[in-house]
């Protein structure tokens, strides 16, 4: 994958003593990349990513390069009542732009079953983007093509400003024990390999950050599980929290 922070950098240096109409063609190049790197987005989002004002994302589907998708269900912040995914005619004119061994999303293959979850991930990414705290992303996508079988990928992986990589993890649903201590386990091990130097958790509810913090804190013990005649019970093995997890993990609660 092509280094973004590098090619972002470039593009802002170039656009300056540019004419509006160049600023404007490189505003819909980077409107029609992050659609693309993250297969699907929302106008509002995308807008925020590319421009101080709304607007680019409705000229390109003006354009046909955009399609926009109705979704279903209830409105919230991180639940968007329309979708926008690339033409054939936007994913042609990114050209040698994108790396074509990702496949072209249609609305077809959205997770509409997880729309608020991922959605939430794009608004917290472009939001960093924004106030300048990262400098460039790794989306799903793109992580897909070279994780290993069984590893845990993370929802995104930010590039802060000083080249540290952290790792997001989104939780917005209700987590058994099991499912608390598993998770842990394998960003423990994410942390170990030096495949991310940080990790996010962003939680729906205080007490699920709490009972996260309580399984980071040093010397913190979580059972193993294993599946017995399909179910899962703990064993009395345990895994110990190292001294620098806590130090490299952030719980924080979604706003």
């Amino acid at each position: 994958m092509k280094d973004m922070s590098a090619v972002n950098e470039a593009r802002a240096t170039a656009m300056v003593g540019t004419s509006p109409l160049e600023r404007g063609r490189e505003k819909d190049a980077a409107a029609l990349m992050w659609v693309w790197r993250w297969g699907w987005s929302s106008a509002s989002t995308t807008d925020s990513v590319v421009a101080k004002q709304r607007g680019v994302v409705k000229r390109l589907a003006d354009k046909k390069l955009l399609r926009y998708h109705e979704t279903e269900g209830y409105r919230s912040k991180y639940y968007p009542a329309r979708v926008i995914v690339l033409s054939k005619a936007g994913v042609e004119l990114l050209g040698d732009r994108i790396d074509l061994k990702m496949r072209h999303i249609t609305a077809e293959d959205v997770a509409w079953h997880q729309l608020r979850h991922d959605h939430a991930v794009q608004v917290w990414t472009a939001k960093k983007l924004q106030e300048g705290l990262i400098v460039d992303y790794i989306t799903p996508r793109e992580m897909a093509k070279r994780s290993e079988i069984g590893a845990k990928q993370p929802d995104a992986i930010w590039t802060l400003n000083d080249g540290a990589k952290m790792a997001i993890e989104l939780e917005l649903t209700y987590k058994k024990p099991r499912e608390k201590h598993g998770m842990i386990s394998k960003l423990t091990r994410l942390l170990s390999k030096g495949a991310v130097d940080h990790v996010l958790i962003v939680t729906q509810s205080e007490a699920t950050a709490q009972d996260l913090r309580k399984l980071i804190a040093p010397g913190a013990r979580r059972p193993q599980w294993v599946l017995f005649q399909r179910k899962y019970i703990s064993q009395a093995t345990q895994d110990v929290a190292p001294d620098w997890l806590s130090e490299r993990i952030t719980i924080e609660v979604l706003p």
